[in-house]
């Protein structure tokens, strides 16, 4: 008998709370653990604790010296993830590892259009 091939195919998806820079951290810990390595577009997920289920991470990101906390969105509609708050066009992923992949070769705009930072890595101390 064949297999189909989804039976075929070994999918590995983990979730996001197991990959590497994800940290079971508070805001706080999170923001004192990249100001302590000062290294530009380290970053770390946690899980947001007011965020509930439309934002179930944050990000917490050091970008020229200075802290950027955003929410991770998942949208309704299609349950992809996107960042902070809704703008029409705006990219989505159908996982954070991907939107972080993304961001690491592609440029996030924090605060205003002239802030934009690459993901590098989270800080090894936490």
């Amino acid at each position: 008998m064949m297999e189909s091939y989804l039976e075929m195919k070994s999918v590995d998806v983990k979730p996001t709370e197991l990959e590497e820079w994800f940290k079971d951290v508070t805001r706080q810990q999170a923001e004192a653990a990249l100001l302590a390595e000062n290294k530009e577009g380290s970053f770390v997920v946690r899980k947001s604790r007011a965020g509930g289920a439309k934002n179930p991470y944050s990000f917490t990101l050091l970008h020229n010296q200075t802290i950027f906390n955003f929410h991770i969105r998942k949208r309704v509609s299609d349950g992809r993830f996107a960042t902070g708050l809704y703008t029409e066009g705006e990219k989505s992923f159908a996982s954070v590892k991907e939107m972080v992949d993304f961001y690491k070769y592609n440029t996030l705009v924090v605060g205003d259009e002239t802030n934009r930072v690459r993901l590098s890595a989270p800080p090894f101390s936490l």
